[in-house]
């Protein structure tokens, strides 16, 4: 009986380390494929949020203490047209990483939700038609950028039941807003250069 133990306790052993190195071969075989999706991600993203005809390569930046990485937009006459931020406020489930684009005014124009692990049904509604709708309508009012939830005395309207998540979100275009106050005089002076296309936001 002692020896059946043994040899079933060689085999699991066997197991789990064959299983842990398909595990890491795995690991180590999609990782370059999956950086290279959510650099494609984000630089599709960047054009939405912000359109403008070439980006600048990322720029580094410090607000608060804080390394920060940005792109700054520009027209087809090399005038800069704003800054696009990568933000990542953390929800109920995990990182919102979000891409906001700001305009040379200041004034946030539009963002995109990059990926996040909201609860399914509650504030993973942050990428829902209804609350996308709702914010692009504030985005294109007249009205104050006050980025929080009406219950807090903000303007945005809280996905039902998901007020942790949509706080993170309102907390994501506050932090992007922050740093391109703190950053604006630097980034409407930047001189016109063109993003390599294999560059990712980092943040």
């Amino acid at each position: 009986m002692i020896k059946g133990m043994i040899n079933t306790g060689i085999f699991l052993f066997v197991v789990a380390a064959i299983s842990g190195v398909l595990l890491a071969f795995t690991q180590n075989l999609t990782a370059p494929i999956i950086k290279e999706n959510e650099i494609i991600a984000e630089n599709n993203a960047q054009k939405e949020v912000l359109p403008s005809d070439s980006f600048s390569s990322n720029i580094k930046g410090e607000v608060n203490g804080k390394t920060i990485y940005y792109r700054v937009g520009f027209d087809k006459d090399g005038k800069v047209t704003g800054a696009v931020f990568k933000v990542s406020p953390r929800g109920f489930g995990g990182l919102i990483n979000t891409m906001v684009g700001i305009n040379a005014e200041g004034k946030i124009i539009n963002y995109k939700i990059l990926s996040l692990s909201e609860t399914p049904g509650l504030g993973s509604k942050l990428t829902s038609e209804k609350f996308t709708n709702n914010m692009k309508a504030l985005l294109t009012s007249d009205s104050p950028d006050v980025f929080k939830v009406k219950k807090d005395g903000g303007n945005v309207d809280a996905v039902t039941a998901a007020t942790i998540s949509s706080r993170a979100f309102c907390n994501g275009m506050n932090e992007a807003l922050e740093y391109y106050r703190n950053l604006k005089e630097n980034i409407l002076a930047t001189k016109y250069s063109v993003l390599s296309q294999n560059e990712g936001v980092t943040k």
